[in-house]
C-alpha cells in the first residue's frame, strides 16, 4: 500500500475507531462480570454510563468482549442495545464448541472441537 493510501486509510479510520474491552481507557467497557456456572453476566458501559446489563449462556471473557463486539457493530447500524442484549441472551454457541457432552464424579466433560 502506498503512503498515501496509508495516511487516508489511517485519517479514516481515526474518525470511525472506537474502543472497546475492559480496561478503564476504553470508551465502551463489560463491566462488573460475574461468571456462574451456566452464565455469564456483565454491564455494558459507554463513556462511564452504565447503558444496560447483558447475560450469556457461554462461559469465558473472550466471550464477553466478542459480545461487546457484537453490540458495537449492531450499534453502528442503529440497532438498539436492548436488542442487542437480547439476541446474545439466547446465543448458545455453535455446534462443537463448549457443547457438554456429560458429567462424570462431578467433572463437566465438553466437546471444544473446531472442525
Amino acid at each position: 500500500m502506498s503512503e498515501e493510501r496509508q495516511r487516508t486509510a489511517a485519517r479514516t479510520l481515526k474518525n470511525n475507531l472506537v474502543t472497546f474491552g475492559f480496561s478503564h481507557e476504553c470508551e465502551w467497557k463489560s463491566k462488573d462480570v460475574i461468571q456462574n456456572q451456566d452464565e455469564t453476566l456483565y454491564s455494558v458501559e459507554y463513556k462511564g454510563a452504565c447503558l444496560g446489563k447483558g447475560m450469556l449462556c457461554i462461559p469465558g471473557l473472550h466471550n464477553v468482549s466478542n459480545a461487546m463486539g457484537a453490540i458495537l457493530v449492531a450499534d453502528f447500524y442503529g440497532i438498539p442495545l436492548k436488542s442487542s442484549l437480547e439476541a446474545l441472551s439466547h446465543f448458545k454457541g455453535i455446534n462443537r464448541r463448549l457443547e457438554m457432552k456429560g458429567e462424570y464424579k462431578g467433572i463437566k466433560i465438553y466437546n471444544e472441537s473446531c472442525s
